[in-house]
């Protein structure tokens, strides 16, 4: 059997445990890594799912935004002078001014207040956009709070943010019942999100919803307008701290505000809550609220749900067990798949997303958002999960530490007028999946297929397993994957390493014969917990004193959740005195190598194309890599 073979010189994912495998290779008695197995098929389902979304990256191109305040942070021309843009692979529209990198979509939360008071904190962009006069019982809308919400999102992002998601969540309390609430906030003991009742007269609000539609029409443009998204509340059956109220409260809000869509904006979208699919009351909450809204006949324009991954709480099957296991993403997916079911033919083809998505609490039951490795070896083995019952696209928290720091180089104040950003781990996900197979700017796509298993299973070994995505360019000469090693219990600490194979076709393109085939190239991009700039900041704050609690081994981000890494002197510090370095690092990791000759063992292929390319990986990492031959 004639073989061609390409060497990988590279142990993807394989830092620390390196040493231990040169140790090990003179003993007899060291295990042979587990054997995960992949193909890339003809038929292997396509991704994104559904066909709206053309490129991979747009799967992760979106994110849910609490604070409406300040909107996008970085200017436009800041990260492409700075070489951030073209570095991720993700390019501000034309006429842009300031942008959140990566994104294309946001779901605005809490737009209409509804949060502890009707008039909030005093700190904006708290307090309810409409309140009841207590004199006449008039309506009085507050025009300013609304509009300073929604126009840094609508106007400033440009075209970058084409489909905003307008969260009709917290119900104002101008409309709540006087047995349950009233301006000073919810009767339910210890509400944890404010206003968690649906409008005492729904009637009234629907009214209200339209009077609101039709302002922004007039605002931004019937055009402009028609292109929001409208989702009503957000886990209603997370009770009581989202909804204290019954199902039927539900549907008939739903169906309000869907009446109002059909009457303002015709052809904007309006879409069910997201719903906890990772937490309790599906069945007495969430299938009732489906069927109610599927019989009532209200449009449905798309459906959504949230699903977190926790080191807690256990399994959806058993305690014992961490859900950061991919079981529980796709138990999440079957879930929202029921859901649709419950609408039949008109619910079967609307878009499905997870709007809340990413890590929450870990082993010490505080929410981290790991912003290293480990959350994006995560989100790869998740998402296909979620796409594989046709979930189009996943909302993460954050895209890492937006204000991180200057430096004397490509980010230098002359260059850049706001500090760079430290992206995280999952960033480069999104990062790596615009370089290999594209982004939106680009005019033209090629299939992109997720890898499936080569035999039932054969993707996992113990709680380790393997995923990933392959495609070929449209000439058919390079081919492009994205693959992640992921182990659930690894959260803190690398597992043992894997040999991942990934069969595939040769392209007509190659070489056939054996005889004098062509040599064969590649470049690569690898993340893990050597080349993680998170990963490798903790352990820089460990030796200098910075951490928030030197006993903690997770990844916790510098803002942006309940506990940062680094005290405020250490985060002083580390901007101050290793910055540059990490901003330097980054860019490395973001980076490709160069092209270089291949070498022998890694890739086989028969005399009949059938190939097989081999990994080396150690959990938790992902690798992106270019296959050709050489000119």
């Amino acid at each position: 059997m004639a073989k061609m073979k390409l060497a990988l010189a590279l142990a993807f994912g394989l830092h620390l445990a390196a040493a231990a495998l040169v140790a090990g290779a003179a003993s007899s008695t060291a295990p042979a890594p587990p054997l995960l197995t992949l193909a890339m098929r003809a038929d292997s389902p396509a991704f994104p799912p559904g066909g709206r979304l053309a490129h991979p990256a747009q799967f992760w191109a979106a994110s849910p935004i609490g604070p409406l305040a300040t909107g996008p942070l970085r200017p436009a021309a800041d990260l492409i002078a700075s070489g951030e843009a073209a570095m991720l692979g993700w390019a501000p529209t034309s006429g842009a001014a300031m942008v959140t990198a990566l994104s294309d979509s946001h779901s605005l939360v809490r737009l209409l207040g509804g949060g502890s008071t009707a008039a909030g904190t005093g700190t904006p962009p708290d307090g309810d956009v409409v309140l009841r006069n207590a004199h006449t019982g008039e309506l009085d809308m507050v025009w300013p709070l609304l509009w300073a919400r929604l126009d840094p999102w609508v106007n400033a992002s440009g075209a970058n943010i084409k489909h905003p998601i307008l969260v009709l969540d917290n119900v104002p309390y101008a409309f709540c019942d006087p047995a349950k609430c009233n301006a000073n906030g919810s009767f339910t003991p210890g509400a944890l999100y404010g206003m968690d009742f649906g409008p005492h007269n729904v009637t009234e609000y629907g009214e209200w919803i339209e009077t609101l539609l039709r302002a922004m029409s007039a605002r931004y443009g019937e055009s402009r307008a028609s292109e929001f998204w409208f989702r009503v509340a957000t886990e209603p059956n997370t009770r009581p701290g989202h909804w204290n109220d019954t199902s039927a409260k539900y549907v008939a809000e739903y169906a309000a505000v869907a009446a109002a869509v059909e009457r303002a904006l015709p052809r904007a979208k309006v879409g069910l809550a997201n719903m906890g699919a990772d937490g309790s009351h599906w069945i007495d909450d969430v299938t009732p609220m489906g069927q109610g809204v599927a019989e009532s006949g209200a449009r449905v324009d798309f459906i959504a749900m949230s699903c977190y991954g926790r080191g807690t709480h256990g399994t959806y099957r058993k305690r014992g067990e961490t859900r950061y296991d991919v079981g529980t993403a796709a138990f999440c997916a079957s879930r929202l798949a029921s859901m649709r079911a419950l609408g039949g033919d008109a619910w079967a083809s609307v878009p499905a997303q997870t709007m809340e998505y990413g890590l929450q609490q870990n082993s010490l039951d505080i929410v981290d958002d790991d912003p290293g490795v480990f959350q994006a070896a995560w989100m790869v083995a998740t998402s296909f999960a979620h796409a594989r019952t046709g979930m189009e696209r996943s909302f993460h928290w954050h895209e890492g530490e937006v204000a991180f720091a200057h430096d004397k180089a490509q980010c230098s104040k002359a260059i850049s007028a706001s500090k760079c950003s430290l992206y995280k781990g999952t960033s480069w996900v999104q990062a790596q999946a615009s370089h290999l197979f594209g982004n939106a700017s680009s005019s033209t796509a090629a299939k992109t297929a997720m890898l499936d298993a080569a035999a039932a299973g054969s993707n996992a070994s113990g709680t380790t397993s393997a995923d990933g995505l392959a495609g070929f360019s449209e000439d058919g000469r390079t081919l492009r994957l994205l693959v992640a090693a992921f182990d659930p219990t690894c959260k803190t600490s690398d597992g043992p390493p894997a040999r991942v194979e990934i069969a595939f076709q040769r392209p007509a393109s190659w070489a056939a014969s054996a005889a004098s085939p062509k040599m064969l190239e590649l470049r690569s991009a690898t993340l893990n917990r050597s080349t993680s700039p998170f990963d490798a900041l903790l352990l820089d704050a460990q030796q200098n004193g910075w951490l928030t609690n030197a006993s903690d081994p997770n990844v916790y981000p510098l803002s942006k959740a309940a506990m940062h890494m680094l005290t405020d002197a250490g985060r002083s510090s580390l901007e101050a005195e290793k910055g540059a370095h990490f901003l330097a690092m980054q860019r490395a990791t973001f980076a490709s190598t160069a092209w270089r000759e291949a070498g022998s063992d890694d890739v086989t292929c028969t005399d009949s194309g059938a190939c097989t390319l081999t990994l080396l990986m150690t959990p938790p990492s992902v690798v992106a890599m270019w296959i050709q031959e050489q000119n």
